[in-house]
């Protein structure tokens, strides 16, 4: 009976153990899984941002609304932030030149600004630059791989890929999804869009 006993409490102690570890291994966020599509020669500008964004796919949803991206969980800003650095596009650093041009564009609350870093990890925030900038394509009719999704100001996604039965695969993690996820064939509907292409 002990014996038993004794081999079940190690299960107890173990199990978690292992399944953190494998969550860790597998579900969270390391630079070097894009560093591969950063380094890959012969894609184009947008083909970097879709397979860096495909290779997000499975890490894990940051319940804490963006504080533990040190441990390798994600927020729904951070696919295309992350997708489009990947590709040569540091999202921080225009979203900070661009908030020195207009500091009244963005929301004036305690911490919002380039000194904190979380600035380029709000969808408001993205939304702001995109419209700054001439990139923003309101109520978009035919979007395009790479582009930015964003619903309202509190949801952004990501365009992976475009049908002509007006259907397009979208990548996302939000609460509900618990994991970076690719929906397949949904139905577009207009939506304002950021998109790197489109320049003032």
């Amino acid at each position: 009976m002990r014996r038993g006993f004794r081999w079940l409490l190690i299960l107890v102690i173990l199990l978690p153990v292992a399944g953190g570890l494998y969550v860790w291994s597998f579900h969270t966020f390391r630079p070097a899984r894009l560093a591969v599509v950063a380094s890959a020669t012969g894609l184009s500008q947008e083909e970097k941002v879709v397979q860096a964004a495909k290779n997000l796919q499975g890490i894990l949803y940051d319940f804490s609304g963006g504080r533990l991206l040190r441990f390798g969980l994600l927020v729904c800003t951070d696919v295309p932030r992350l997708s489009y650095q990947a590709a040569g596009i540091d999202i921080g650093s225009l979203m900070a030149a661009d908030y020195k041009k207009h500091p009244d564009h963005y929301s004036a609350f305690p911490g919002n600004n380039p000194s904190t870093s979380y600035f380029d990890r709000r969808v408001e925030n993205q939304k702001v630059f995109f419209s700054d900038t001439g990139r923003l394509i309101r109520n978009c009719t035919a979007p395009e791989p790479g582009d930015s999704v964003f619903y309202g100001t509190s949801h952004v996604t990501m365009v992976l890929a475009v049908f002509p039965d007006h259907t397009y695969d979208e990548i996302e993690t939000a609460p509900g999804t618990l994991f970076v996820t690719i929906h397949y064939h949904k139905k577009w509907i207009p939506r304002d869009v950021g998109r790197f292409k489109r320049l003032t």
